[in-house]
């Protein structure tokens, strides 16, 4: 396990506090669906455009419909408000491992000093740690 993959049961831990309020300090604003449990696994997305949490609502559609919180691999990716701003937190399968992913956040709508607030409270508050897509296309970049 490299420094950067966080196990799937921290992030089952982590939705679960996201969806049930219990993250006051970043409350869950969106989530995104590759594969819904509606008819014909569509793509879905729930949110909030007064970026108020949307835990009520994901509570009231699993009791309808099914379950969306529990397959990390279904998620397309979820936002949290953190400081007055949108950021997306994308769950990246590690290949070679089973329940291991890499947790990545776009960074671009907060500046280098809120992204490493941001970084260390995902790590210290809730044990997962984060990359920016900005890292990762830099990465990509320089294997080429």
């Amino acid at each position: 396990m490299r420094f950067s993959d966080t196990i799937k049961k921290q992030i089952e831990r982590f939705l679960g506090q996201l969806a049930n309020g219990g993250a006051k300090d970043l409350p869950l604003v969106e989530i995104a669906l590759a594969n819904s449990p509606l008819k014909g696994s569509l793509k879905l997305k729930i949110s909030s455009p007064h970026s108020d949490s949307i835990g009520d609502g994901i509570e009231h559609f699993e009791q309808a419909v099914g379950t969306i919180m529990t397959e990390i691999e279904h998620i397309e990716s979820i936002k949290v408000y953190y400081n007055k701003k949108r950021v997306s937190l994308i769950f990246e399968k590690v290949e070679e491992k089973e329940d291991e992913y890499v947790v990545r956040y776009s960074d671009h709508r907060i500046n280098a000093f809120e992204r490493r607030k941001f970084e260390e409270q995902m790590r210290n508050v809730y044990g997962i740690p984060v990359l920016s897509t900005e890292k990762r296309h830099k990465q990509e970049l320089s294997a080429n």
